[in-house]
């Protein structure tokens, strides 16, 4: 027995608003709410961290148009494929983000959105909207039609863990790193893109010293010598990586929220001056962090008690060996480092 749903009503028009029991598990939007009002929308947060429900089905309904923002956000039981009707015509933001759909596929007869290979598209595949989560598949190669990237496209696509290849023609992410929580090894850019790059597996710019997007499953957390600039949301979702973060001296500025989500790291380490950070590093992730206590500028040490210890090859052979580094062990959760002029360090 199908879902018991939950409407409101406006004129001779009705929204789906949520439900009252859950039966089954499975969600049947209907053409008409049972009162004569022809349901035309699924209602923003409708079906927003449900995650009991496990099959969704729109076919019924001739007249939907709109899926609203977060609708079923979070519906991580909800797998399998999903179709979007004809003649639904707008989707609100993250609709279907989190959830464990494994494809999207849309009704040929629809004149906005289009699919391909389970992936949600615009109609004239320019626009990737939505990787589904629960995608499974090694490599991915964007379609040559492809310009831009919603700024949720990959989010959470975990099972994605070969390479992701990106044409020559897409020259927009979407403002943000789409790629967070995606579970690829590399990024490989085609060399005719005119504003991406990459180096080493990494996604850059195409002067490769700015950090794009990280992959989440690369072999070794490392940062080339070439780097100079961490972009906003470079790592976001980087969890993964258990090991030490060692920052160049090459690294002059740090985007917001660049280490957001980053919850495995063991530490953060700064071999060179203080770089300029964005809004904040990492939004509240617990990391801690340190910098070399002598022969750079632009750290100030905090007021609280402040470790010093000395790094040996034996802590991190990516550090030089006799080098004095600052920690503050109390200040977890925070960076332990603060720009010239902080007055408590980390706190950032």
């Amino acid at each position: 027995m199908a879902v018991t749903l939950t409407f409101t009503n406006n004129g001779s028009v009705a929204t789906v608003t949520g439900y009252t029991t859950l039966n089954d598990g499975a969600v049947v939007i209907p053409a008409t709410d049972g009162l004569g009002h022809n349901v035309t929308s699924i209602g923003e947060d409708a079906f927003k961290n449900k995650t009991l429900i496990t099959s969704l089905n729109m076919s019924g309904d001739t007249y939907l148009t709109t899926i609203g923002t977060y609708a079923f956000n979070g519906c991580s039981g909800l797998t399998g494929s999903l179709t979007i009707p004809a003649s639904v015509t707008s989707i609100g933001d993250s609709a279907f983000y989190d959830c464990g759909i494994e494809a999207l596929n849309v009704d040929l007869d629809n004149t906005i959105y289009s699919s391909e290979d389970g992936v949600l598209f615009n109609y004239d595949k320019t626009m990737l909207m939505i990787c589904p989560s629960g995608k499974t598949q090694l490599d991915y190669t964007m379609p040559s039609s492809v310009t831009t990237l919603s700024s949720n496209a990959f989010h959470k696509c975990e099972n994605l863990t070969g390479t992701m290849n990106i044409g020559s023609s897409v020259i927009d992410l979407g403002g943000v790193n789409p790629f967070a929580f995606c579970g690829v090894s590399a990024f490989n850019v085609d060399a005719g893109n005119p504003n991406y790059s990459n180096l080493d597996g990494i996604l850059t710019d195409t002067l490769l010293t700015l950090i794009v997007a990280y992959p989440m499953n690369k072999s070794k957390l490392t940062i080339p010598n070439s780097i100079t600039s961490i972009g906003n949301y470079a790592f976001h979702g980087c969890y993964k990586f258990t090991e030490t973060m060692i920052i160049p001296d090459s690294i002059g500025s740090i985007g917001d929220y660049a280490f957001k989500d980053c919850t495995g790291l063991a530490s953060i380490w700064f071999k060179g001056n203080a770089p300029s950070i964005g809004i904040s590093i990492s939004d509240g992730t617990p990391i801690n962090a340190g910098f070399a206590l002598t022969g750079v500028t632009g750290y100030e040490l905090s007021p609280f008690p402040v470790t010093i210890i000395t790094l040996t090859e034996n802590n991190s052979r990516d550090v030089e060996e006799g080098v004095s580094y600052g920690i503050d062990n109390r200040l977890k959760g925070t960076f332990g480092y603060g720009l010239e002029g902080s007055t408590i360090l980390g706190m950032i």
